[in-house]
């Protein structure tokens, strides 16, 4: 959809901002641009819209230069949200997101049913509509901001770190909500932040970017994680960067391993023999439809049967669509160090261990 052909940016006489920038946006992917403050991400993304031109090469938008097409036409056409949401103060929640609607004149019905059906989308209780900015939060002043940039349905959405002046928490929401609206209307959109692990968490691709506007590494998570191009790519990843290679594989993925499992109808004696088989000194207890119950150590068998002990709840279980790296959570969180993964209908299906883990990155 997008493609910048040795797009440079100076201001006055300044250093380049973005110098010989070669980068090719798919449709209907999420692209990440990534990199420290000042690196020229986002002068890149404001130039997809003119908020600032290029000073020499071409920016192509389908095919077509869009220092030809007429500013204000070409900006109704694209969808933005930045880091404040950017609301009108003085309108209403309603009359924010149909801005762009009412401008293209789309009669009034209409406008109404998108205004609805958008405020349904992003999460937003009609009750909200008819309230001012200032009386919701910053998180679902951000949902209104993300409601009006899809108002008429653009095919290109551009989000300039639009996430980054809420909480941690509302932000991880906001970040979830974003992924599901994405895999359900497969926009294109470009998003700006400094952040490696937002970058990974949504990008499709992700545009590193290093200081003087030009790209150090261009590829997919995955790809990103397991071969950075450089040694600034490496620093910026950081060193954790294995752990954010657990966050893109999902849990179902990967092969667990049997456990020692029994019934609270089994005998301590029966518990016993069956850890020993598994080679180890502890057991899950689940019921007879292998919900789990617990754990126990063998040494609190001190009596008859499974039953007499007091079983040990374990704090996280994974299932399909949990991250590896959410496995790893529950592993460093269970005394015995595994993380029990559960079918849709809570039955154990096996554990995972460091082992499952070592057996991936490899």
């Amino acid at each position: 959809m997008i493609r910048f052909e040795s797009v440079t940016k100076r201001f006055d006489d300044s250093p380049p901002a973005v110098e010989a920038l070669d980068l090719e946006i798919p449709d209907g992917e999420l692209t990440v641009l990534v990199g420290p403050s000042g690196c020229g991400k986002t002068t890149s993304l404001r130039m997809i819209n003119r908020l600032e031109d290029p000073t020499s090469g071409r920016i192509l938008m389908n095919g077509s230069d869009i220092m030809g097409q007429d500013r204000i036409q070409l900006r109704r056409g694209i969808g933005y949200v930045m880091q404040t949401s950017g609301l009108f103060p003085h309108r209403r929640i309603g009359a924010n997101i149909a801005t762009v609607p009412r401008l293209l004149g789309w009669p009034r019905e209409r406008i109404d049913r998108r205004v609805e059906e958008l405020a349904e989308l992003v999460g937003l209780t009609p009750d909200l509509l008819d309230r001012f900015p200032h009386e919701l939060s910053g998180g679902q002043q951000q949902r209104v901001g993300v409601a009006r940039a899809l108002a008429a349905d653009p095919p290109l959405m551009l989000m300039d770190e639009p996430f980054a002046a809420v909480d941690p928490i509302v932000r991880t929401h906001l970040q979830d909500e974003l992924v599901r609206l994405q895999q359900r209307l497969g926009k294109t959109v470009v998003f700006v932040t400094h952040d490696i692990d937002e970058a990974i968490k949504l990008g499709d691709r992700i545009a590193v970017f290093r200081n003087g506007g030009r790209i150090a590494q261009y590829a997919s998570p995955t790809e990103l994680l397991a071969s950075p191009a450089d040694d600034f790519v490496v620093g910026f990843l950081g060193r954790d960067r294995e752990l954010r290679r657990l966050a893109l594989i999902d849990v179902a993925d990967v092969a667990v391993e049997d456990a020692p499992v029994v019934t609270p109808g089994d005998s301590a004696q029966a518990a016993r023999e069956i850890a020993r088989r598994h080679g180890r000194d502890w057991v899950i207890v689940v019921g007879e439809d292998r919900r789990v119950h617990g754990w126990l150590a063998l040494d609190a068998l001190t009596g008859a049967a499974v039953a007499d002990a007091v079983t040990t709840a374990f704090r996280y279980t994974v299932s399909e669509g949990d991250s590896l790296r959410a496995a790893v959570n529950a592993m460093v969180a269970s005394t015995i160090g595994i993380a029990p993964r559960l079918d849709s209908e809570e039955r154990l299906q096996g554990v995972l261990t460091q082992a499952s883990l070592n057996r991936v990155l490899a």
